[in-house]
């Protein structure tokens, strides 16, 4: 058995507790003055006039210790001691600080910042106007997507041409930038973020939309008022926003300003004007006593000219009652005959943005024709076409199929059959 002499015994004892006594910020007795600092006293503690992050929670001396994250140890360099305040440990030597060596130096000695970086105030070039801000987001953001998705759905039906040869440009890409492009020329050059706040509302609502048909559906489900709530909270904390009433700018010489655009753009019924040319043809059943035969004559031209009114019964449904005057017609064998029409169409429109599709009934009142043989009569059928709403202007087509007999002869049947290509302005 080994015997342990006591003298070895305590001085094992003594070399722990002098480790152990070193080792613990708590035994020091840490010289306390007045910060002019405002500091949180949980986290932060007072040194000599300088304001420290706590090690753990615990304070210590910064000039006998260092904070290794969990634990404040006494700060030896090869068993030296030295104040991290104005030394540092290099390669086991105790180093005076110098200019190149403090930011190392007091990024391992102090790792609290003294003094909490002052907020830089917003220099503001100019004041914005929030009246005018609201009003330019509210009245021309709208107008802008409307105009963007009427010419989206322009180029889509362009390229959708086979005899289209140009670049396709990708949809939804287009519709983050036009918008931007147009509300960038509306809003002041000061107003950066506010134009950033716009982008950021469009990549929101299309961002994970492909499909070029849900862009333009996501494009009008689009919720500004969720956007001008979002600009009103950053108004709240933009010191170079005042509040000073504003009055729309009033264009001269009886242009309309933004205002009245506004106005136009909630309406629900439109008035408008459409022209253009068409190609008709007979179809004819003959049946007498001796014989029967069926056919159509030959195609030709004519013309359109009428008022259309455009009621809209929700933001994708309308009705389109109108009054065209028509010339219709066919030709055989060089020998032409023509008949003029009032017609009186009463269209259902399907708008999806800025395509629609048309269809429904329409009755027209012979005024005259061409024929010596009595062979027009009124007119009944249906109608269908599809069109674009480019801005106040429209472009479509349109086909007119009889149902009715419109001759005045008991041995032969005439039905009027219409191809025609429109163009219009809606007031």
């Amino acid at each position: 058995m080994i015997k342990v002499k006591r003298p070895f015994i305590f001085f094992l004892l003594c070399s722990f507790a002098c480790v152990f006594a070193q080792d613990d910020p708590s035994s020091l007795e840490v010289a306390l003055k007045e910060c002019d600092f405002v500091f949180n006293p949980e986290r932060r503690f007072c040194y000599d006039g300088e304001v420290y992050e706590k090690c753990d929670g615990m304070e210590y001396n910064p000039s006998t210790h260092i904070c290794t994250g969990v634990i404040a140890r006494r700060a030896l360099c090869d068993g030296t001691q030295y104040n991290p305040l104005t030394h540092r440990c290099g390669d086991n030597v105790v180093e005076e600080l110098t200019q190149e060596t403090v930011p190392a130096a007091i990024a391992e000695a102090t790792p609290a910042v003294a003094t909490p970086p002052a907020v830089a105030e917003k220099q503001c070039e100019s004041k914005l106007n929030i009246n005018e801000l609201i009003f330019k987001v509210q009245v021309g953001f709208p107008k802008q997507l409307k105009d963007c998705s009427s010419k989206l759905a322009k180029n889509m039906a362009l390229q959708a041409s086979p005899f289209f040869k140009g670049k396709k440009d990708d949809p939804k890409t287009f519709m983050m930038q036009c918008p931007m492009d147009g509300i960038k020329e509306q809003l002041p050059a000061s107003a950066v973020e506010y134009v950033k706040s716009v982008e950021s509302f469009i990549q929101g609502v299309l961002g994970a939309v492909n499909d070029p048909k849900a862009i333009l559906s996501a494009v009008d489900g689009m919720n500004v008022n969720d956007l001008l709530v979002n600009i009103k909270n950053m108004v709240a904390n933009d010191p170079c926003v005042v509040d000073e009433p504003f009055e729309p700018p009033v264009v001269v010489g009886g242009g309309e300003d933004d205002g009245e655009r506004g106005k136009k753009e909630n309406r629900s019924v439109w008035f408008g004007l459409r022209g253009g040319g068409n190609l008709s043809h007979l179809y004819a059943d003959y049946n007498d006593s001796y014989r029967s035969a069926s056919g159509s004559y030959e195609a030709a031209g004519g013309w359109q000219l009428g008022l259309v009114l455009d009621v809209a019964l929700n933001d994708w449904f309308y009705l389109q009652p109108g009054v065209m005057f028509i010339r219709k017609g066919a030709s055989r064998d060089n020998d032409r005959v023509n008949a003029h029409y009032l017609e009186f169409p009463l269209l259902a429109s399907l708008k999806f943005s800025a395509f629609r599709i048309n269809a429904g009934p329409y009755y027209g009142i012979c005024l005259g024709s061409s024929s010596e043989k009595k062979l027009f009569d009124n007119d009944f059928g249906l109608s269908t076409g599809l069109g674009f709403d480019i801005g106040m202007f429209y472009i479509g087509t349109f086909y007119d199929y009889g149902l009715i007999d419109m001759s005045k002869r008991n041995d032969l049947r005439l039905y009027n059959r219409t191809l025609g290509f429109n163009f219009g302005v809606n007031l």
